[in-house]
């Protein structure tokens, strides 16, 4: 919305300045794409991003003269009247897209609400080396572990079960929140591996090796036909079962011995769950693309946590009901009721 707002002043300037000579706001429309580094910088490169940066490159085209201008102190009397007509458009555009956006923010959950802590702790090293707790100032964090836990105060009913749970590299951790937290508030507590791309070596496909660029482009690479780009780089098998063997290993730290450890995957990862060799403790595993009610697979539950690319991509409306994580929570414990009581009659024969 701060890119929107300096992109609307710089358009709207037409209105309310009239001195022509001292046109310093005309500034504010590359400043626009300083924004737009920052936020992707800290926040990654979405969908809306995406827009914002089409949206300010327009801008700028259409006040490029006029940054010129001030630039080499040379002023005109007044604005021409297709310039006035132009900025008049995009200005439009940008009330449109911000009222567009507006109606597709994410769904912000209300925590204090909800029965469940979230931990967050930050680990470095390699797929290769292991990782460890990254306890130093400046030290590279390139492992984010969020474990949410019920609050048995609170009227959860404690469970012997921990979900292990690392998210297709299309998404985030972020995208599968609603679920994870409605999934601990029914007593369930979880590890949530957000490895990014820390343990993907670099390839052809993606050779940069800047993190909401490398996420941007595999989500490009992917987006028309996943299933034919994994048959073709059949090494991210490999790498979602190493990084829940990695995750076991710093849940099985942390938890008694008597706990039972639940993968729960989404998307690709659901097929790496053959390749897990040496997880730290035994592992029953379930998938959730299988529900044929949930159509995001893979990317999470974007209803939610973004609504702009649920309805660009799925045409799915927001959903600030959480009708989608609730279904699955549900699923989810059916899976595993369904797969101990399985277990349970193979071991009695």
């Amino acid at each position: 919305m701060v890119v929107l707002f300096v992109l609307a002043i710089t358009c709207a300037r037409i209105f309310f300045v009239r001195n022509t000579r001292n046109d310093s706001i005309v500034l504010l429309s590359p400043f626009a794409f300083l924004i737009l580094l920052a936020q992707a910088a800290a926040w990654g490169i979405g969908t809306g991003e995406v827009i914002l940066f089409y949206l300010s490159l327009i801008v700028f085209a259409v006040h490029y003269r006029g940054f010129l201008r001030f630039s080499s102190n040379l002023y005109v009397d007044s604005y021409n009247v297709i310039f006035m007509i132009l900025s008049t458009i995009v200005l439009i555009v940008i009330i449109l897209t911000g009222i567009f956006f507006f109606q597709n923010r994410p769904v912000v959950m209300d925590e204090a609400k909800i029965p469940v802590t979230k931990n967050v702790r930050y680990f470095s090293g390699s797929a290769d080396g292991g990782f460890a707790p990254a306890e130093k100032l400046f030290e590279m964090r390139n492992l984010t572990v969020t474990v949410y836990t019920p609050d048995f105060t609170r009227g959860n009913k404690e469970n012997d079960t921990v979900i292990l749970f690392v998210p297709d590299k299309r998404a985030h951790v972020y995208n599968y929140e609603p679920y994870l937290m409605l999934l601990a508030k029914a007593g369930y507590k979880i590890y949530a591996g957000e490895f990014g791309f820390s343990t993907v070596p670099l390839n052809i496909k993606v050779k940069v090796n800047i993190g909401f660029l490398r996420q941007r482009l595999f989500f490009i690479n992917t987006r028309s036909n996943p299933e034919k780009y994994f048959e073709k780089n059949p090494q991210f098998y490999d790498i979602y079962a190493r990084e829940y063997e990695i995750l076991s290993g710093i849940a099985a730290r942390l938890e008694p011995s008597t706990k039972k450890f639940v993968v729960v995957a989404d998307g690709i990862p659901e097929k790496s769950f053959s390749k897990i060799l040496k997880p730290a403790r035994l592992l029953s595993c379930i998938g959730l693309s299988s529900v044929k009610e949930y159509k995001t697979n893979g990317y999470g539950f974007i209803e939610q946590t973004n609504p702009l690319l649920s309805f660009l991509k799925f045409n799915l409306k927001r959903d600030k009901h959480n009708h989608m994580p609730s279904l699955m929570v549900m699923e989810t414990k059916k899976k595993i009721n369904r797969m101990y009581r399985e277990q349970e009659e193979n071991d009695a024969q």
